[in-house]
């Protein structure tokens, strides 16, 4: 029961449409704490520099990550996501990025999987 005596309606939707309910107001930056902790943990994982480094960013969202790995002086960044209003808002967010051909975005379906990677180098195994 709410505040006000009524009880909170609880939808279900499939994921297209939550994303696309949600993306207008999905911010680009880390914007609480959790989101805080999460991206420190994240940034800490990938190098201070990528210079001339080609980054991909699976289910990119609002482009946070892509702006990250540009600010890191990633050469090119590419963004993959379902969500074509997630898509959307990361094209707002990176529209001189994009302009400039840094970074591109594309729609993709995609399935969870594990990448093998190079011990030596961290990049992806041949």
């Amino acid at each position: 029961m709410s505040l006000f005596g009524r009880k909170p309606v609880k939808k279900t939707v499939d994921v297209l449409t939550g994303y696309a309910l949600w993306a207008k107001k999905y911010p680009a930056m880390a914007h609480n704490p959790l989101m805080e902790i999460e991206q420190n943990a994240m940034l800490s994982l990938l190098p201070d520099r990528l210079d001339g480094k080609r980054c991909l960013d699976l289910a990119c969202g609002s482009g946070r990550y892509l702006r990250l790995m540009l600010n890191r002086n990633a050469a090119r960044a590419v963004g993959v996501d379902y969500s074509p209003e997630m898509l959307e808002q990361a094209s707002e967010n990176l529209a001189p990025q994009i302009t400039d051909g840094s970074c591109h975005l594309t729609r993709g379906v995609f399935f969870p999987c594990l990448l093998q990677m190079k011990p030596s180098t961290g990049s992806l195994a041949d």
